[in-house]
């Protein structure tokens, strides 16, 4: 909630955007130069899933555990 994540073909890299209605308060580098990423998605576990044009990789990214 709040946030947006933004991929970027050429830049090769996934960023997390911190919404305060329609200001951007926050960014964060989630992955960089990791290939051009091709699509995310959120799946039912809440982990995001990632298509990079790295031979057809798929990441999934978890939060980390608390503590």
């Amino acid at each position: 909630k709040n946030n947006l994540l933004v991929a970027a073909l050429k830049h090769k890299n996934i960023r997390r955007l911190v919404l305060d209605g329609d200001r951007v308060i926050k960014e964060e580098f989630i992955l960089k130069d990791c290939g051009r990423i091709r699509d995310i998605t959120t799946g039912p576990d809440g982990a995001l899933y990632i298509l990079v044009d790295l031979r057809g990789l798929i990441l999934r990214l978890t939060p980390e555990p608390p503590g």
